[in-house]
C-alpha cells in the first residue's frame, strides 16, 4: 500500500522572531515594538528580515550591516517612539532620525506602519539597492523637485483623520506644495549624508501645525514656508506626511 505524504510545509519568508544577539543586555520594556517593527520589515523586504539580529534596542543587518534603533529624542510616551537607521554599523555614520505617534486600539500597531511607510520605506529602498520598490528617487522627468543639488528619495505621502475627502484633499495639497525644492536646507545638511527629512502638516477647523525637520531639528524657515501655502479647510482633523531622505550631492 502506498501512503500519501503530506507536503513538507514551505519554510516562512523570514523568521516569526530574529535572533538575539548574546552579548546584549536583556531585552528592554519595549522590545515588543522592535518586534513589530522587524516584521513590518520583513512583510516587505523578508531579505533583510532573514539576516536580522535583535539586541539593545537595536536590529543588526548580519551581513550587510544596516541598523534600526530606538532612541530616546523627545520625552518619554507611551504611544510615542522615536526610531533611527544607518546603513553602516559604524562609528561616526549619520543616523536618519524619525518619530512616530500612534493611536487607536493599538497604537504600537500604527506607529509601526507609519514609520513603514515614511521613513521605513526610505530605509528599504537604500539598504536594498535603490531600485525604486519602496521609495521615489526624485529629480527625474515627472516626480516632484527634490532637494536641489542633491539626490533625494521620498516616501509616498501617508494621509488619515476623521473625513476621507478632507484628508485626500490635505494630501494634494501637501504634494502640491513641492516643499523640497522651494525650501533652503542647504545650511542643515549633513555634506556626508544621509540627511533624512520629515515633512508633517496638520490641519484641523481652527488650527494648522506645519513642520519641516532635518536630522530630527525643526528647520524653522522652511517650516514658516510650508505653513504659508495654502490649504484647504476641514471639519475635523486631516494629517499628511512624509519622509524624504538627501543622500549624497550631485
Amino acid at each position: 500500500m502506498f501512503w500519501n505524504r503530506g507536503k513538507k510545509a514551505p519554510s516562512p519568508a523570514y523568521p516569526a522572531r530574529p535572533p538575539v544577539d548574546p552579548s546584549a543586555p536583556p531585552q528592554p520594556a519595549d522590545a515588543e515594538f522592535l518586534l513589530r517593527l522587524y516584521h513590518e520589515i520583513g512583510m516587505r523586504a523578508p531579505e533583510l528580515a532573514r539576516e536580522a539580529i535583535v539586541g539593545d534596542r537595536m536590529l543588526f543587518g548580519r551581513h550587510t550591516g544596516w541598523v534600526v534603533m530606538l532612541l530616546d529624542v523627545h520625552e518619554a510616551a507611551p504611544t510615542h517612539w522615536d526610531i533611527g537607521w544607518t546603513l553602516k554599523a559604524k562609528k561616526g555614520r549619520p543616523t536618519v532620525v524619525d518619530c512616530v505617534t500612534g493611536f487607536g486600539s493599538d497604537p504600537a500597531a500604527l506607529a509601526a506602519q507609519l514609520w513603514i511607510s515614511t521613513s521605513g520605506a526610505c530605509f528599504l529602498e537604500l539598504a536594498t539597492g535603490s531600485k525604486r520598490r519602496f521609495a521615489e528617487t526624485l529629480h527625474r522627468e515627472g516626480c516632484a523637485p527634490g532637494v536641489p543639488g542633491w539626490h533625494t528619495i521620498s516616501s509616498n505621502i501617508v494621509y488619515y483623520g476623521e473625513q476621507p475627502d478632507e484628508f485626500e484633499a490635505l494630501s494634494d495639497a501637501l504634494r502640491d506644495a513641492e516643499i523640497l525644492g522651494r525650501a533652503d536646507l542647504a545650511g542643515l545638511l549633513d555634506p556626508a549624508g544621509p540627511n533624512g527629512i520629515k515633512v508633517f502638516v496638520n490641519r484641523t477647523p481652527d488650527q494648522l501645525t506645519a513642520e519641516v525637520s532635518v536630522n530630527g531639528t525643526r528647520a524653522d524657515d522652511a517650516s514658516a514656508l510650508l505653513a504659508a501655502h495654502p490649504w484647504p479647510q476641514v471639519t475635523g482633523v486631516a494629517t499628511a506626511r512624509f519622509s524624504a531622505v538627501a543622500v549624497h550631492p550631485l
